[in-house]
Order: structure tokens, then C-alpha cells, then sequence
């Protein structure tokens, strides 16, 4: 099975995020990007949730994306990517829901080649 990675852009540019440890580290602290994501197909969009940390800090981890993957869109899934997340207050008060269970809501993009 291939293993799914996080995708961050840079200036527009998807590229591959280097490995954390994907249980206690957001690979999104201090990213750094290994190769261009290239051939990319998206696959859907879902809804993810986050533990909450602050009202100022969105930190999500690689497990909890994929906790959150339909088991019929695993199968030749390789990358993944964050494609909205809470920016401001007013942002949290959207998912009032979420935001009592403490998680931060976000949406994700799933991927795989095309």
C-alpha cells in the first residue's frame, strides 16, 4: 500500500511534505517540502476535525486526516491537503458543534495519480 502524504504549496506549487511523526507533530510546524506533487487527481473533499489547541493555532496532525477517510476512497489515495481551515473567531462560530467537542473543523482534499 502506498502511504498517504500531506501536500502544502508554496507560491502555488503543491509539493510533498516531509515526514513527522504523524500522531504527535502537525507537519504543518516549520514545513518543509521534499518534491513537486506532480500528476495529481483529486479524488473528493471532506470534512476533517482537528483537536483544538487555541483560538490562535490550527495544528493538525496527519492521523487525524486520515481518521477521517472514507474507506472506499483509500484504495490508490496518496496524498492529501488542506484546503480551508479556521482563520478567525468568526471562522469557529461557523462549526459551533465542532468547536464544543474541541476540535477545529477544516476542509480536505483528497488525492490520488492521475
Amino acid at each position: 500500500m502506498t502511504q498517504i502524504q500531506p501536500v502544502i504549496r508554496d507560491k502555488g506549487i503543491p509539493y510533498f511534505a516531509e515526514q513527522v511523526d504523524p500522531v504527535n507533530q502537525s507537519y504543518l510546524w516549520n514545513p518543509r517540502m521534499t518534491e513537486v506533487a506532480f500528476k495529481l487527481k483529486e479524488v473528493a473533499v471532506i470534512t476533517t476535525y482537528h483537536e483544538f489547541i487555541s483560538y490562535g493555532k490550527f495544528e493538525p496532525t496527519v492521523v487525524e486526516v486520515l481518521a477521517a477517510i472514507p474507506v472506499q476512497w483509500l484504495h490508490g489515495l496518496v496524498a492529501f491537503e488542506i484546503i480551508e481551515q479556521p482563520e478567525s473567531v468568526d471562522d469557529l462560530r461557523r462549526a459551533p458543534a465542532a468547536l464544543a467537542d474541541d476540535h477545529h473543523m477544516a476542509r480536505t482534499r483528497l488525492y490520488c495519480y492521475a
